[in-house]
């Protein structure tokens, strides 16, 4: 933080600028940074989901596959 008050005091734009944004910007230390785990039970009825979806999917694509004779080349 030194070095770059040094450079906006030697007449340098971009430090200026920088210090400037310093202002807007929260330090980190302010930002809230914990992170709000994810109930077990959600997890598991996106994975239901997902897995219902992927069994629907393939019974389709086979139906399909049936429908169309059941040829070798895809």
């Amino acid at each position: 933080m030194r070095q770059l008050r040094s450079l906006a005091d030697h007449g340098h734009a971009d430090a200026r600028e920088l210090l400037a944004l310093e202002a807007v910007v929260e330090p980190v230390e302010d930002v809230n940074t914990e992170i709000e785990p994810i109930p077990f039970a959600s997890i598991l009825t996106k994975s239901n989901r997902f897995w219902a979806w992927l069994d629907r999917m393939t019974e389709l694509n086979y139906q399909a596959w049936v429908k169309a004779g059941r040829p070798e080349i895809y």
